[in-house]
């Protein structure tokens, strides 16, 4: 693996924690089977397969991570690549350039930042892992939205347009589900919004 390349994948790496090997070699156009045999003697990266056979990329000084992260890692990603805004995944220099008066607790990890609008928009997000019935998903949007706009920070974003949820559903049926469930009225005034991630459906099936 030429240093340029490795160099990438440990940025990936550092961005998401967790990437899928066929995602990493789709990205930085290299062979996967190549990439494989040369993690498997990295001193920091390697690769595992997960109980579905999804092969990821992590670091070897974490532990390895559980199906569940697993999935919403593979998720997370494809809503950062393909989603029409392309967000990003928030970082501390994110929240200093857009958002510095805002504090919370875990703050950047979950959270997103895209532009709509000319305005950076701070995004909440969450994958569907336990595939909940569309109600459970409407019932801990309300209370997490509660949550954010008890500090005046997170009411200012609101104000402006600036705060959303998205969560990340398996199926284009629980899309519209969702999104007819919360048609014409949005939680505190908070847009919801969903994006599919097929995938899901197939890493979660055998949990």
């Amino acid at each position: 693996m030429k240093r340029s390349v490795e160099h990438k994948v440990k940025a990936m790496i550092k961005r998401y924690r967790i990437v899928r090997l066929e995602d990493v070699c789709r990205e930085l156009d290299v062979d996967q089977e190549a990439t494989q045999e040369h993690l498997a003697h990295h001193r920091r990266l390697q690769s595992i397969t997960s109980v579905d056979g999804t092969t990821v990329v992590v670091s070897r000084s974490k532990p390895p991570p559980s199906e569940v992260a697993i999935a919403r890692a593979v998720a997370t990603y494809q809503f950062c690549q393909n989603e029409p805004t392309r967000p990003r995944l928030l970082t501390h220099r994110d929240i200093e350039t857009y958002f510095p008066s805002v504090f919370r607790k875990g703050l950047p990890s979950s959270y997103y930042v895209r532009d709509a609008n000319r305005l950076p928009v701070l995004g909440l997000l969450r994958v569907d892992t336990n595939l909940k019935p569309i109600a459970r998903l409407l019932s801990k949007s309300d209370a997490m939205v509660q949550r954010h706009l008890k500090q005046g920070e997170f009411r200012q974003l609101q104000r402006s347009d600036q705060f959303e949820l998205t969560w990340l559903v398996p199926t284009a049926a629980k899309k519209r589900s969702l999104e007819l469930n919360i048609a014409s009225h949005r939680i505190h005034h908070v847009a919801i919004r969903a994006f599919v991630v097929p995938e899901l459906l197939e890493m979660l099936a055998p949990l």
